[in-house]
């Protein structure tokens, strides 16, 4: 759901739009439902996100579908739509599974920040100023 959602944005902040905006406020409205969500068991999720969070879901792919259908497909915001209904099946994975995240956001921070302090730290440790070594060129 982030590709999608990071699509339609990106769209939306350099032409904005009725249709961008119709998108982007529904999918604010389903992140909006996430986030009240996070942290009960998975059984709990399920039964909210049938409740509340899959006729949003249901109602943005209807929006998708009949209005990219009437645009250009060249137009900027008919490429996002095209690439949210064809990847809809992932993109609503986690309507089914309570364990499941709508995207990967979480991981992807926890892991950019582990990233960054080891790609420091390789820095640091390779560099020859840094570890006190001398560069060795050839005579």
């Amino acid at each position: 759901m982030a590709q999608l959602r990071r699509k339609i944005f990106d769209v939306h902040d350099s032409q904005p739009t009725e249709l961008s905006t119709t998108a982007s406020s529904g999918i604010q409205a389903i992140y909006r439902i996430e986030e009240e969500i996070r942290g009960p068991p998975p059984a709990e999720r399920l039964v909210a996100r049938r409740t509340r969070t899959r006729p949003l879901v249901r109602a943005l792919r209807r929006q998708l579908m009949r209005q990219g259908n009437g645009l250009s497909r060249h137009a900027d915001i008919a490429k996002a739509f095209a690439y949210g209904t064809k990847r809809w099946r992932a993109f609503n994975r986690f309507l089914y599974d309570g364990q499941l995240e709508p995207d990967n956001l979480i991981a992807e921070r926890a892991i950019r920040g582990l990233r960054l302090a080891g790609a420091i730290g390789f820095s640091r440790a390779t560099s020859p100023r840094q570890s006190g070594q001398r560069s060795c060129s050839a005579s």
